[in-house]
């Protein structure tokens, strides 16, 4: 009796410590070492491994649950989870959806438990979410997007972000800074957020997606900095359903202190034989500085940066499809290397802010929006001048064509319309067109109803009457 006594309570004891395990190391989900210590290549296995910034707690000031309605069927009420540090500047933010959730869920239940029924649907690799975050008494609701960087088929999202500001006052002062006034969003989630904090998100949304990618050329996926967040959707993707097609990652960071997501990655690569990595460390000259193409290799670690050339080198073909996302100029630069070097423009895609995959022809000729039959796409020269009426503002101005879009034209006039993206991929700005025709700078990715316009990316093509 004493043995069967002591089993029991052996067993009561793991059945109790087992949950606890597995919330304590919950944040180590996708973040195993690199299996080594390698002081050469500079990777270096930490002491404590990745930390979770905040603990589980929750702030009733963010339910919102009140204003579901008022947000329209497009939004989505989520509720953060975890937050994991992914390196030195950049953190993981991993949402669930709360809008079928008990309103007062319980804290100590397991983390799989607390999710129940707020899962999220899985989302193409590549796209996005816009986050608002919540006004306060000294400012304004903000949007912004997100590319979500985690699994596609994840019963949770995981968006990646980088603190810009801190990275900016570095670079200014050559100090690290973490007091800032600044607004941006993405420092706020950074100084602020926490786990069980509730918030809007819209999307997901956007086409810088693989169904960009051919089925039968080698793909290559480039990116540089946070710039890897929508590409790694697209590794995760692409492995988990094993596809056939050659693939090839080139990832571009200063060094390896600044590479977020780089540990889950290099596991990936190195676990699977249908994918080959590139890590590239810019500030590092202590590695070899050129990539040697080695088939039996499935990563390769190099200093300085990489260039369409040395990628094309690698991967012996210019028959590929390219999707990049990094920093705008390093995007445009890549881009004509990569047509110089003979790859087709129509295979090179790449991703500005907010998930528009930019292309030649979306600069060219007019464009029309989803269902948007309330515009007029070219009738007059959008640098003609209009009067445009803002109803609810009751404000009547002209629009002269000094101004880039209508939303700038808007912001100049103090009229107050929230904006995102500015790229015509959020819906963020999306104002009711009362009367009047507009004009499209290239076609937005967010869909429109009939009489919706996006001011952020469109001009007056007659006088206007807007409800804004």
């Amino acid at each position: 009796m004493l043995e069967v006594s002591l089993l029991i309570s052996i067993c009561a004891l793991a059945v109790v410590a087992v949950p606890l395990g597995i919330s304590a190391f919950a944040p180590l989900r996708y973040r195993k070492l690199l299996g080594r210590n390698n002081p050469s290549m500079g990777l270096q296995e930490p002491s404590d491994g990745p930390a979770t910034l905040h603990r589980v707690s929750r702030n009733s000031r963010n339910t919102f649950a009140t204003l579901r309605r008022s947000e329209g069927a497009a939004s989505r009420l989520v509720e953060i989870y975890e937050i994991v540090r992914e390196s030195s500047d950049t953190i993981s933010i991993y949402l669930t959806d709360c809008l079928d959730k008990d309103s007062k869920p319980d804290p100590t239940k397991q983390k799989t438990d607390r999710l129940g029924s707020g899962t999220l649907p899985s989302f193409k690799p590549g796209q996005h979410i816009v986050f608002q975050r919540p006004a306060t008494s000294s400012q304004p609701t903000t949007r912004r997007c997100y590319s979500l960087s985690g699994v596609p088929s994840d019963p949770t999202w995981r968006i990646t972000v980088k603190d810009a500001t801190a990275a900016s006052t570095k670079a200014k002062t050559g100090l690290s800074h973490t007091k800032t006034k600044d607004s941006s969003v993405s420092n706020w989630l950074h100084t602020q957020a926490r786990v069980g904090d509730r918030f809007f998100v819209t999307g997901p949304q956007g086409r810088f997606t693989l169904d960009l990618a051919s089925d039968i050329k080698p793909l290559l996926l480039v990116a540089a900095g946070v710039g890897i967040t929508p590409i790694a959707s697209m590794v995760h993707h692409e492995l988990q359903f094993n596809r056939s097609r050659r693939k090839w990652l080139f990832y571009q960071v200063s060094d390896l202190d600044h590479a977020p997501l780089l540990t889950e990655l290099v596991n990936r690569i190195e676990e699977s034989p249908t994918i080959q990595g590139v890590i590239s460390c810019s500030a590092d000259k202590r590695l070899p500085q050129k990539i040697t193409p080695d088939q039996n290799k499935s990563l390769h670690i190099i200093g300085g940066k990489i260039n369409p050339r040395s990628i094309l080198e690698a991967v012996r073909t210019t028959d590929v499809t390219v999707l990049m996302c990094g920093p705008m100029a390093w995007m445009e630069s890549m881009k004509q290397g990569f047509l110089a070097e003979g790859v087709e423009a129509s295979s090179v895609h790449y991703e500005s802010f907010g998930g528009h995959a930019a292309e030649e022809s979306s600069a060219k000729g007019k464009s029309t929006p989803d269902d948007a039959n309330a515009s007029g796409h070219g009738a007059v020269p959008a640098t003609a001048a209009f009067s445009v009426k803002f109803e609810t503002s009751q404000l009547e101005t002209t629009f002269d064509g000094s101004q880039p879009d209508l939303l700038t034209h808007a912001k100049a006039n103090d009229v107050d319309i929230p904006f995102g993206c500015r790229m015509g991929n959020c819906g963020s700005c999306t104002v009711k067109l009362l009367k009047g025709t507009v004009d499209y700078k290239h076609p937005p990715a967010s869909s429109l109803a009939a009489d919706a316009i996006l001011p952020c990316v469109c001009l007056p093509t007659s006088d206007l009457v807007v409800q804004a």
